[in-house]
């Protein structure tokens, strides 16, 4: 019974002193989503100034998988430092309601509806931009 308490406490402790260094590997991979959503809804913007609704359809839906991508796994948590709890959670506050506008976005282009799609790209940039902030700040 020794042994296998010994073992089990010998995994944990191993996996937490690994836990700083799989955050590490995630944060480039969070910016590099981060970047690339960030490209694609100013391509968005572009294209929605020139109301080429079919590049606007394709950026929104590129912005939306880096979101996806950014949202799986430990990316998004990756982006704070010291495991601040309440930083992670505000983090990934934001980024479901900035995806959640983002998906508004995508619904207002599908018809052309140009003020509902300025209404709910304002919308996401106030909760997207608060996570470029953060990874700005990281990339420091």
């Amino acid at each position: 019974m020794g042994l296998v308490f010994l073992t089990g406490a010998a995994r944990v402790v191993s996996f937490c002193l690994a836990m700083p260094a799989l955050g590490a590997m995630a944060r480039p991979f969070a910016q590099q989503q981060i970047g690339m959503a960030d490209t694609s809804v100013a391509s968005l913007e572009q294209a929605l100034a020139k109301k080429d609704w079919k590049t606007a359809r394709e950026q929104a839906e590129q912005a939306l998988a880096a979101m996806t991508r950014l949202s799986t796994g430990p990316a998004i948590s990756s982006l704070v430092r010291n495991n601040d709890v309440a930083a992670m959670d505000e983090l990934h506050t934001n980024l479901r309601t900035a995806a959640t506008y983002l998906r508004n976005v995508q619904q207002a282009i599908n018809p052309g509806d140009s003020d509902r799609t300025e209404k709910a790209l304002k919308l996401f940039h106030v909760h997207f931009g608060a996570i470029a902030t953060v990874a700005r700040e990281q990339a420091k």
